[in-house]
């Protein structure tokens, strides 16, 4: 759902009563860009998997505050400082995002594949992620129309809680691991 935040943010940032939306998208872009410098230090250090969690944990716990924040903030009487709740949710969000799911899954995927199907598993990974990406992109304001953006950050937030378990449960760290050693790994997980 980060295509939505990105593309979108405007929208919500305007329905919650954020004044200036250009500045609060530009704020949302500078954090995505610094995020992903920082995963680029991290990953060596933290490792692929532990930055995955940590990812997707705040993603979660963004998306929980901006579902419940966005709601507030667009009562009748809500406190002024609620905006600012959801703008500093999606900028949590996104820079959660950037160091984890948005920069680790494309080499992750090319780590944790045999040499022999790597480019296919490759071109799986990024198909599977832009056939999503046209889809939400396309259906987002739709959805929200339909049920409203608390909904749908609750639909994102679901897929959020859905990578965390499976990281848990099968998420193979490739740290300074040589491919013999990943794919040993990956296959008795």
């Amino acid at each position: 759902g980060v295509n939505s935040i990105v593309f979108f943010s405007s929208n919500v940032f305007r329905q919650v009563g954020i004044q200036s939306t250009a500045l609060a998208s530009l704020a949302v872009g500078v954090v995505n860009m610094a995020g992903t410098v920082l995963s680029g230090f991290l990953v060596e250090r933290a490792g692929r998997v532990k930055l995955m969690q940590c990812s997707y944990g705040g993603m979660t716990v963004s998306l929980a505050t901006m579902a419940t924040s966005s709601v507030l903030a667009a009562q009748q009487g809500a406190a002024q400082w609620m905006p600012l709740v959801v703008l500093a949710s999606v900028i949590a969000y996104m820079l959660a995002f950037s160091i984890g799911a948005g920069a680790i899954p494309g080499i992750y995927v090319n780590e944790i594949s045999p040499t022999q199907v790597r480019g296919e598993a490759g071109s799986v990974a990024f198909t599977t992620h832009w056939i999503m990406n046209i889809l939400i992109g396309q259906t987002f304001l739709q959805l929200v129309e339909r049920f409203g953006v608390t909904a749908v950050y609750a639909i994102f937030f679901l897929s959020c809680c859905g990578a965390l378990v499976f990281l848990k449960k099968e998420g193979v760290e490739t740290k300074g691991k040589s491919g013999a050693e990943v794919y040993k790994a990956f296959v008795s997980s």
